[in-house]
């Protein structure tokens, strides 16, 4: 869940930053939840290759897969993907 101070919002704690950019959240909630990738595939109906590449930033992520990651991680609001 993001952090507000003042007009900056700090990413979730399980967020990777990379040169100040949330380059993805999605590795940090999936280890949260304790699920493989394998496991989050199945749960999300996401081919399992694609969550690979999400997570090394080789695929965006989408509004609508956002939206379908976030209730499966249990995360507050989509947003944090993308």
């Amino acid at each position: 869940m993001p952090i507000s101070r003042g007009r900056f919002v700090e990413p979730a704690p399980f967020c990777v930053r990379v040169t100040n950019v949330v380059v993805t959240c999605l590795r940090g909630a999936r280890h949260r939840e304790g699920l493989t990738q394998r496991q989050l595939a199945e749960q999300t109906g996401i081919p399992q290759r694609h969550i690979s590449e999400m997570e090394n930033n080789k695929r965006s992520i989408g509004k609508n897969r956002a939206k379908i990651l976030a209730r499966a991680l249990n995360t507050a609001g989509y947003r944090v993907f993308l």
